[in-house]
């Protein structure tokens, strides 16, 4: 159950003395003074304009519905559903009651997510996209907005009671959007004119509301993110806090931050209040971005990566399968290779392929060539080029056919045959999607050199053309060579 506090009473006596020297304000200058009406006339005009903000703003108070027409066409991935399902989930065990989180095209609302009654919206208009954020970081917008419904986020409707409140709205959506022109653009005089301009009457019509809104609006920042800890862990919205706080260091960002954006406190802000909430938690690595972790104090690399394991092994409420492709990767610089197998592992059960190759890789190294087989089957069944490979074709011999020198083709002089066994050394060339195996044979009939690099097609392994220069005869020599699978009887 919602209480009210002594500062939302502050609020709206505040708010509620400001709507009356407004009405004043539009009664004596617009209807008075600059169109020169009656007193009574002026009386009832500007009676009649606080009447309906006062009826929008009571409707809005009392109101369950949506505000936002839900953007039915959104394309979601499912990690992202899931972190809804489940913050729903913790929702509902906390309130007994849902919460409704739509996707709506927010034109007008210059944020990733937004709370409204009690109701969380997430952007998709392009220019404030909830994809432009990191998957870690998701979970932990999503979170501060829930805190936002939690903590009286009602109380705050009182604002629109006043024309200024209103007005300064407009003026700062549009002033943030122009920032953000300004910062991406290479900007001649005549814009930072046009923007000083806008900026000087986003001043004036904020005047009043930097002293009985926007210090509430901060306070009410700081709280949605002490209640976000209620349905979740806090590493993911600490981690986007640092990540705005590393990354937008420009003067136009600590301009927007400090002098247009009076409704947040700056990021840092943020984050020391949530380092201080969060008793007992890892304070010396964050969420910087999904595949990397930052760790402020650390005595050696293997006490860094143990700190980075440590943190996401206990303290990561949302895993992701790069994340487990991450701890295999620290896990092996560790020496620790059962750690990594078992994170290869799971990074290959969760579609991230590469971390089958890894755990291939580790199970050779230790001799383990039928737990090798077992996930070359299982890449092989994926689709996997390496994996096909080595399960259709391993301990196969294949027979050097013909070989082609600058185009010319020629009757191979070797009966040498290769056998392809789990020692040969395969290279995955994401580039050009092609599976290339290198194997460690010396041919001197054709040049000097003890590594080839072959391709499978079908049953024939064709060479991956080089060239050769010949010092005798100093000439640069174009090679491919063909090798055929040997019959079997």
């Amino acid at each position: 159950m919602k209480k009210f506090r002594p500062i939302h009473y502050l609020f709206i006596l505040l708010n509620l003395l400001g709507c009356i020297f407004e009405y004043f304000l539009v009664y004596k200058l617009i209807f008075r003074g600059l169109l020169n009406l009656e007193h009574l006339v002026s009386a009832v005009l500007s009676s009649v304009i606080f009447i309906v903000l006062f009826i929008v703003t009571i409707y809005t108070l009392l109101s369950n519905q949506k505000v936002f027409e839900e953007d039915k066409e959104v394309s979601v991935s499912s990690f992202r559903l899931s972190v809804i399902e489940n913050i729903k989930k913790r929702y509902y065990l906390r309130q007994s009651k849902n919460i409704d989180i739509t996707f709506v095209d927010g034109d007008l609302q210059p944020s990733i997510m937004f709370a409204l009654l009690d109701s969380v919206y997430i952007n998709t208009n392009k220019r404030y996209s909830y994809k432009s954020i990191d998957d870690l970081h998701f979970e932990g917008i999503l979170a501060h907005e829930i805190g936002h419904t939690l903590h009286m986020s009602k109380v705050y409707a009182f604002a629109n009671l006043r024309l200024t409140a209103i007005i300064g709205n407009l003026f700062f959506i549009d002033t943030i959007n122009y920032s953000h022109k300004i910062g991406k653009k290479e900007t001649n005089i005549f814009n930072y004119i046009f923007f000083g301009i806008k900026y000087t009457l986003f001043i004036i019509f904020n005047l009043i509301n930097l002293f009985i809104l926007y210090p509430f609006k901060r306070f009410e920042e700081l709280k949605a993110d002490e209640l976000s800890l209620t349905v979740s862990n806090g590493y993911s919205l600490r981690g986007y806090y640092y990540k705005i706080y590393k990354n937008h260091n420009s003067k136009i960002e600590k301009f927007r931050f400090n002098f247009i954006d009076f409704n947040h406190p700056n990021p840092l802000t943020h984050y020391n209040t949530l380092k201080k909430l969060m008793v007992g938690s890892n304070k010396n690595c964050e969420l910087y971005l999904s595949h990397h972790i930052s760790v402020e104090k650390y005595f050696d690399e293997q006490d860094k990566y143990h700190q980075i394991i440590n943190f996401i092994e206990k303290d990561v409420q949302t895993k992701l399968p790069v994340l487990y492709m991450y701890i295999g990767q620290l896990a092996k610089k560790n020496h620790d290779l059962d750690k990594a197998k078992e994170y290869f592992r799971l990074a290959g059960e969760n579609n991230q392929l590469i971390g089958y190759r890894k755990l291939v890789g580790l199970l050779k190294l230790e001799g383990n060539l039928e737990a090798a087989m077992e996930i070359y089957k299982i890449l092989a069944n994926s689709g996997d080029n390496e994996g096909k490979i080595y399960y259709n074709y391993y301990n196969q011999y294949f027979d050097l056919e013909r070989v082609i020198i600058n185009e010319v083709v020629l009757e191979p002089t070797t009966n040498e045959s290769i056998k392809l066994t789990l020692n040969n050394e395969v290279i995955y060339d994401d580039g050009e999607k092609d599976i290339h195996i290198k194997f460690n044979r010396h041919n001197k009939n054709i040049y000097l050199n003890n590594t080839k690099i072959y391709k499978l097609e079908e049953d024939m392994i064709i060479s991956k053309p080089f060239t050769l220069y010949d010092k005798e005869t100093d000439e640069v020599k174009t090679i491919i060579e063909y090798f055929k699978k040997r019959d079997t009887e």
